[in-house]
């Protein structure tokens, strides 16, 4: 049968840029772009290559991902984060450094 060729998702911008770790309990952030599929992941990328993956993902919509990580997953000393969205093809983009 035919299928459309799929597109990767886009990430443009997340809502929160600093995160105090030391606050505890979770953080909550909206990333928007374009492209997001259900089951799509999310991962942080610290600048010294230390990543990890949001607890929860969730689809708002084509454009938009609220996701959920612990603060205590937000290293300062990684700081400045790259944000990472791929979709269940396989299909990724990345945000940030």
């Amino acid at each position: 049968s035919w299928k459309s060729i799929d597109s990767p998702p886009t990430v443009t911008s997340i809502d929160v840029t600093t995160v105090d770790s030391n606050a505890g309990g979770n953080q909550t952030l909206v990333i928007t772009g374009s492209g997001y599929a259900s089951g799509a992941t999310v991962t942080f990328i610290g600048n010294a290559g230390t990543d990890f993956s949001a607890s929860t993902v969730t689809v708002d919509s084509l454009t938009q991902l609220t996701v959920v990580s612990p603060k205590a997953s937000f290293l300062n000393a990684q700081e400045p984060y790259g944000v990472k969205v791929e979709n269940t093809s396989g299909l990724s983009a990345t945000l940030g450094p």
